[in-house]
């Protein structure tokens, strides 16, 4: 009834102002549509090119922001040239730079596939996520192209280049919420707050989503706020289709969305619309889009013409936007207010994101990457920055609305294999959230091959100098196996089984965007259980070599990889020393080429260097160069077994670390690879990886059974593998064919795998 009434309405109006020619007041109406309304970009050009003025604006979605650009002194050319930027394409895709992501959050890697949060007020709804990606980026770039406009405007909308109005919906209230002033970036987030893709954005009391729900062709704010002489309306959207019994998707959107009347009503107006197949988030066809709008206005250019007399020509334009846009200053941050959380929490937030002390006011820039900082914290699920300008100087006031993270977190992962290494991973984490936060964490992993618990303590200290203390408890086993077996083979029994458990306490200091500093110190018990040679029975007994030792390390990591294994893009640098001093005992076992027990002080220096580059050419292939160079003083232990189990590891591939290979153990090495990547598609890549293994000295058996050193530089080994990867949401998939150069009855291997071959650390890494 209430539609009739409007229509009605809408047609008094039109007969009592209609004008047979030469209007001059026109208004321009913005459908939303997603990815569609790049459409008005087109629009928006055509009319300027023939000089057709636009003395009003009203949008709906993607309608409102290419309309709120165009209203802030933007021509149609820049706006273009915005939407094909990466940042744009970053910012729609709830993704952000790598540059701004920060390693200081990422330095735990764990076989993780799926985490769950829980809060103390624990339902089965709570586990579900409200939004997929977080809009952050889009956050900030509304943030700081929009906030010194609205205040140049004086927050309102009358006083932009254009006029402009824009719509969101209030679920609650199951109505329209319409913006004529105030912060005109927050009014575009409102409008363009997809369900269930962007968070929502809160204003006081209100959640307010996409203006799409209730209200996708604003045609009616233009006449109620503004009723211009001619309308112009772009509409690249529809109606939902009716409800399907069997398709809950279709009920669902059909209760919530309310239908758009996209009729002008009256003849003084005229709609172009865009019939492009167009997914809601598929700004692939962006060029396509873009064109479609301008071709369709264009051929309707000589009607609009017809009725519209009055014309703006480019150049008034162009000093209608230079003088708005000289007004404008740089965005500058004076000061932080937080809100969202309680006193204690606001507190710690100020310490990551505010200004440190003697800071008067900082360029946007700064508060940029302080804000990334603090939205990368565990403990943050959501934070909305806005900025409002301050009555007593030029600088603004950056208002954080925080949502804190739920307390708990569980997570579930492991690795999948065609061989006899699948692991279980489960972990569980307690977040304290206050100005000084505290973390409580657990792990473990279980398997045949590998079992592992961990226990941590995080304490955060944040500030202009932040770092972080852990105290760690882990105790590690790995299990290895003789042959490469698969499911349906009977392996041999265990010829190794390492046991390695520490405490200690880590201190880690981020540096720079990528990298850490972190130092340790640690009490570390290292049990090996081994035989001397290949005859051993299931009923022998193993020989048994104990190191007990205290252990201090530094190191530097840098890394900007795009993924925790496989990873197809980005940069690491690995620099770390480690002083160790402890106490060898070994104990015979029943086929021990040593008849008594023996003991011996050990101690050492080891340092490393390694570097894993990735190198961009084109769209669809990675070069990646790989190094390492190890240096160690680590005398021999009591026998050869002893020695080359203790010995560091060349590792490249996820299949070497599941099993156990002599020679790519040594005590000072250089290795090299070159990796070629070929990205099929977003999520499929293939990547042939080869690596050259050259000890300095073979560490080899003497006719004692005991450890010595060959000749240097004697030989390379190596190692290649072909890999099928698919990057699944929940974890890699891969098919990979191993090469061994080594293992002349064994060389080739092939492993289907799914989830990730990572580990707790070990105490001397």
């Amino acid at each position: 009834m209430h539609r009739l009434l409007f229509r009605l309405t809408l047609l008094a109006f039109c007969i009592a102002l209609w004008v047979p020619a030469g209007a001059q007041r026109v208004g321009l109406v913005l459908s939303g549509g997603g990815a569609a309304g790049l459409s008005h970009i087109g629009v928006l050009k055509a009319l300027e090119e023939n000089e057709i003025p636009i003395d009003y604006i009203t949008g709906t979605s993607m309608g409102a922001f290419i309309g709120a650009l165009y209203a802030i002194g933007y021509s149609p050319a820049q706006i273009d040239s915005l939407v094909r930027t990466d940042y744009f394409a970053m910012a729609a895709a709830g993704d952000f730079e790598n540059r701004y992501r920060y390693y200081y959050y990422n330095t735990l890697k764990s076989a993780s596939i799926i985490q769950l949060r829980i809060s103390n007020k624990f339902n089965v709804t709570s586990l579900l996520p409200t939004n997929l990606v977080k809009p952050t980026m889009m956050d900030l770039m509304l943030m700081e192209g929009m906030s010194v406009p609205s205040a140049v405007a004086d927050y309102n909308f009358d006083n932009l280049v254009v006029p402009f109005r824009c719509v969101a919906s209030d679920i609650e209230k199951k109505r329209q919420v319409v913006f004529s002033n105030g912060n005109l970036g927050e009014a575009v987030r409102a409008s363009v707050s997809y369900p269930f893709y962007f968070e929502p954005v809160r204003f006081g009391d209100r959640i307010l989503f996409d203006g799409g729900l209730y209200n996708n062709f604003p045609i009616d704010v233009m006449y109620d706020v503004f009723m211009p002489d001619y309308i112009i309306g772009s509409n690249v959207s529809g109606n939902i289709a009716p409800p399907e019994d069997d398709d809950l998707l279709s009920q669902l959107e059909n209760m919530i969305r309310e239908k758009t009347d996209f009729d002008l009503v009256c003849d003084e107006g005229i709609l172009i619309e865009s019939e492009l197949d167009v997914g809601t988030f598929d700004f692939s066809k962006m060029d396509a889009i873009i064109a479609d709008g301008y071709a369709r206005t264009i051929a309707l250019i000589d009607s609009i013409r017809a009725d519209v007399s009055r014309t703006v020509s480019k150049a008034e334009m162009q000093e209608r936007r230079k003088a708005f846009r000289s007004k404008l200053s740089p965005l500058t941050i004076s000061g932080v207010e937080v809100s969202g959380v309680n006193k204690r929490q606001a507190q710690y937030v100020e310490r990551v994101a505010g200004l440190r002390r003697r800071e008067e006011a900082v360029p946007f820039e700064i508060m940029r990457r302080r804000f990334y900082h603090l939205i990368q914290d565990e403990k943050i699920r959501y934070a909305y920055p806005s900025a409002r300008k301050n009555d007593h100087d030029e600088h603004y006031t950056m208002d954080i609305y925080v949502k804190r993270e739920k307390e708990v977190m569980l997570e579930f992962g492991g690795h999948l294999s065609s061989k006899p290494v699948n692991t279980g991973f489960v972990g569980l984490q307690y977040n304290h959230f206050s100005r000084l936060p505290i973390s409580l964490s657990a792990n473990s992993y279980f398997g045949k091959f590998y079992g592992s618990v961990m226990t941590r303590i995080k304490i955060e200290f944040p500030g202009a100098n932040m770092f972080r203390l852990e105290p760690v408890f882990t105790m590690n086993r790995w299990d290895y196996f003789k042959s490469f077996a698969n499911f349906f083979e009977e392996s041999k029994p265990s010829f190794i089984v390492q046991n390695d458990w520490y405490t200690g306490l880590l201190a880690t200091l981020p540096t720079g965007t990528n990298g850490i500093v972190q130092a340790d110190i640690k009490y570390s018990q290292l049990r090996d259980q081994y035989y001397q040679d290949d005859l051993f029975t299931a009923t022998d007994t193993s020989d048994q070599t104990y190191f007990r030792n205290g252990t201090v390390g530094l190191k530097l990591e840098i890394s900007s990889h795009n993924q925790k294994q496989f990873a197809t893009k980005g940069k690491m640098i690995d620099i770390r020393g480690r002083y160790v001093s402890g106490s060898e005992e070994t104990i015979p076992g029943s086929r021990s080429f040593e008849g008594l027990q023996f003991n011996a002080y050990r101690q050492w220096v080891q340092l490393s260097l390694e570097t894993d580059n990735y190198y961009n050419f084109g769209k669809f292939f990675t070069g990646g160069v790989f190094f390492k160079a190890l240096y160690s003083n680590r005398p021999f232990f009591t026998n050869y077994s002893a020695t080359i189990i203790s010995a560091p590891a060349f590792q490249p591939i996820p299949e070497s670390r599941t099993f156990f290979q002599e020679e790519f153990r040594a005590h000072q090495f250089l290795a090299g690879g070159l990796k070629a990547i070929f990205q099929i598609n977003k999520n499929f890549h293939l990547r042939f990886e080869n690596f050259s293994f050259l000890p300095y000295r073979r560490i080899v058996r003497n006719e004692e059974n005991m450890a010595a050193y060959g000749e240097p530089w004697e030989r390379p080994f190596f190692l290649s593998s072909t890999t099928i990867v698919f990057q699944s949401p929940l974890g890699p998939l891969s098919f990979s064919a191993n090469y061994y150069e080594n293992r002349p009855s064994e060389q080739w291997s092939f492993l289907f795998s799914f989830g990730y071959v990572l580990f707790n650390k070990r105490g001397h890494e």
